[in-house]
């Protein structure tokens, strides 16, 4: 059944040839870029996409795992940014056609462009939050401008942004300049330095590698009759030579790329990628007028492609959709599948099939609210004058930051007493490095030190809430680290021995016991990784909650692609970013906005009481140095860890949960937790419904299984 996915193959060249038309030898076709056939070719690319991406979740050796490869579209898999050329060529193309032959056609431009796009994004985005959410990811809203990328619901709605930031640059090119030539220079510097951007910071080469084709489609248009009839003469070989130059520089592009991979400087990786998006600007522009000059001798059409140009929006957007549903993975998540369609051929057809029906759904729904919008005084009013908007909201924004750090210093000042008088109130304990704040809950036989999640703005005070189950039969201490919480700021660097050597202290001054049942999340696992490794006597026990061992940071480095120092070396630069974001926000006080995202998850349980001064305490702590710090030497870490799997005598518990964490890493979290251990009698991984932030809101179910954990391994 496999063997149908090779009816693809024919059923293209059936689309092509269908109504296909063939100019008489020595004439030429003068409409290769009308209206009418720019669609029906974005039409046949529009359905070649689909094909493209269908192919990345189907025969992609680099990201799908072997057991789901199914063969058949490995001709697709890497030809989607020469389609994407097209149109970001055609579009340059029509839009200098548009303007200089439309009288006053800049008039409340970017509202007629620019709205149909958002509309459809997000809408489509929602589509994507919907399905997530539902089948329990933690998604949020789109950040389509952040290191390593955009975090987008909708992974197929980058050329969206991209094309929107074109429309933007055209419109106030040719709204001030006052010739082509310098309109053209301007467009084509703002897009050059979108590139810069984009590859400094990290983002995926797609993101730009054919952009540059935006402006080359102005230049062909200014200067088209003498373009083509340059093209026209010795017709056979020039198209025959721009044939085997495209050629050319799709393999010199292929090597750069596997090149850029294998360099473990960051800078040289940024400089190789960005030689390379050049090259995919030179391989799709030299592609674009190959389907030019063929456009010159072939006219396509008929009914479906004229149906699917007419709509390649919305079936952008929304293919992608039926792309993840029908897949063996929804948006890289393996604990994730709604509706597997194995047979590869089924699977192409349901995508195009129901993407066909929900973008002309979508199509028709967009066409009605635009009319509407047109008539209506107030949409027609809204659109007249985008800069006066622009300057309205800007103003606005001014205003809020004003407000927002006015209120900032006054609460800060407000609460600084009680503040003070909190955190002289909490237990410390004094180590070499400082002293550090701790929680101790409950009496029983074994005492368990919990370490809580990196976000925590103090896990020594949020971890109350869980430590409130887990203290009914058991000591419980929950420890803020140096540097974290209501700790002080550390003196040494924070690698993972210097941290157990501080846990160390702290345990030894307070001689509450001599083994403990360590419970660390995220992050803290390497902690207490290393801890076993020096003080394994120590160590009774292990129940990680959501735990990072060493080789999640190995599955991590060979999901990005790149060589580990690389990686590194990218992080460096992200937490450096990270850093100086944070102090802007805590100066302006929009780090209490981002409070409130943590909020609702502590306000309804015991912890309530104590929002205040967690609010206090994440204002001044919240993903600053410590926090930067400790990101920074994650790798590093990992790798001082020399222990491969748990020792066979000790008892293990690994708490994972089934959400969004699992969509980081190129395989299951749960097959990386596995691999460390060693005795299945006492250690085992355990799945738990939920997100990464469960410890906040299951804490009766963390200390049942727990309880049970203790019975079965630990009581004599």
């Amino acid at each position: 059944m496999s063997l149908l996915i090779y009816l693809i193959y024919p059923l293209l060249i059936v689309l092509v040839g269908w109504n296909l038309k063939k100019a008489e030898p020595g004439e030429f076709y003068d409409d290769y870029l009308s209206l009418s056939q720019c669609k029906n070719i974005q039409g046949l690319f529009a359905i070649l996409i689909m094909l493209h991406h269908a192919s990345q979740k189907l025969c992609d050796k680099w990201s799908v795992p072997e057991q789901y490869i199914k063969h058949g579209l490995e001709p697709f898999m890497y030809i989607g940014y020469l389609l994407v050329a097209y149109y970001f060529f055609s579009s340059g193309y029509g839009l200098y056609k548009s303007v200089k032959s439309k009288e006053n056609y800049l008039k409340g431009f970017l509202f007629k462009h620019i709205t149909p796009m958002l509309v459809m994004l997000a809408v489509s985005s929602y589509v994507f939050m919907f399905v997530g959410t539902n089948n329990g990811m933690n998604v949020g809203f789109d950040s389509p401008f952040t290191l390593f990328g955009a975090n987008t619901n909708n992974p197929y709605s980058w050329y969206i942004y991209v094309i929107i930031i074109c429309y933007i640059l055209f419109y106030h090119a040719y709204k001030r300049a006052k010739t082509d030539r310098t309109a053209i220079i301007i467009v084509t510097v703002g897009i050059v330095l979108l590139m810069i951007f984009f590859n400094n910071w990290l983002y995926g080469n797609w993101w730009y590698n054919t952009v540059l084709l935006f402006p080359a489609g102005l230049i062909f248009a200014a200067s088209e009759e003498k373009i083509c009839r340059s093209l026209i003469i010795d017709y056979k070989k020039k198209l025959t030579i721009l044939i085997i130059a495209d050629l050319v520089c799709f393999e010199v592009s292929e090597l750069v790329n596997g090149f850029s991979y294998g360099t473990d400087m960051l800078y040289g990786f940024q400089i190789a990628q960005f030689i390379l998006a050049i090259l995919r600007s030179l391989t799709g522009l030299v592609f674009v007028l190959v389907i030019i000059m063929i456009s010159m001798k072939v006219r396509i059409g008929n009914k479906l492609l004229t149906v699917v140009g007419g709509f390649t929006l919305e079936f952008y957007l929304f293919h992608g959709v039926f792309v993840q549903i029908f897949a063996y993975e929804f948006l890289k998540n393996l604990n994730i599948r709604i509706l597997y369609i194995k047979n590869p051929f089924i699977y192409v057809l349901a995508i195009f099939v129901l993407s066909l029906i929900t973008a002309f759904l979508a199509k028709v729904s967009l066409d009605w609210i635009m009319k509407w919008m047109n008539k209506s005084i107030y949409a027609r009013d809204f659109g007249k004058d985008m800069t006066k908007i622009g300057i309205g909201i800007l103003v606005i924004i001014v205003l809020m930051i004003i407000k927002t750090v006015y209120e900032n210093v006054k609460i800060t000042n407000e609460r600084q007493a009680e503040f003070d008088e909190f955190a002289a109130s909490q237990d410390y304990v004094t180590t070499s490095g400082g002293r550090m704040a701790y929680y101790l809950e409950g009496q029983g036989e074994h005492t368990i030190v919990l370490l809580g999640l990196n976000s925590d703005p103090s896990s020594e005070l949020i971890q109350r809430y869980a430590s409130k189950y887990l203290a009914s039969e058991n000591r419980v201490i929950a420890f803020d680290i140096l540097g974290r919480g209501f700790s002080d700021d550390q003196i040494y660097e924070r690698t993972a021995s210097n941290v157990a050597s501080e846990l160390h202290e702290a345990l030894a001054a307070l001689d509450i016991d001599d083994k403990y049942i360590f419970m660390p999340c995220e992050y803290n696992g390497t902690y207490v990784m290393k801890y076993l490794e020096l003080y394994p006597s120590e160590v009774e026990a292990i129940v990680g909650v959501d735990m990072m061992l060493p080789n999640i940071y190995e599955a991590l480095v060979r999901k990005s692609g790149v060589s580990n120092a690389l990686y590194k070396a990218a992080m460096i630069k992200e937490c450096r970013h990270s850093l100086r974001m944070q102090k802007l926000l805590t100066a302006t006080g929009f780090t209490r906005w981002e409070f409130k995202i943590y909020e609702s998850v502590w306000s309804n349980t015991t912890l309530k009481n104590y929002l205040p001064m967690i609010e206090e305490i994440f204002v001044k702590r919240e993903n600053m140095e410590t926090a930067v710090e400790e990101r920074l030497l994650w790798g590093d870490n990992c790798e001082s860890i020399n222990i491969e799997q748990f020792p066979d005598d000790l008892p293990v518990l690994m708490l994972v949960d089934n959400a969004s964490s699992h969509a980081k890493f190129d395989t299951r979290v749960r097959d990386l937790c596995d691999s460390y251990i060693s005795n299945p009698d006492i250690q085992s991984t355990v799945i738990m419904e939920g997100n990464q932030y469960f410890i906040y809101y299951k804490g009766g179910e963390i200390a049942q299984k727990v309880k049970y954990f203790i019975r079965d391994c630990l009581q004599n």
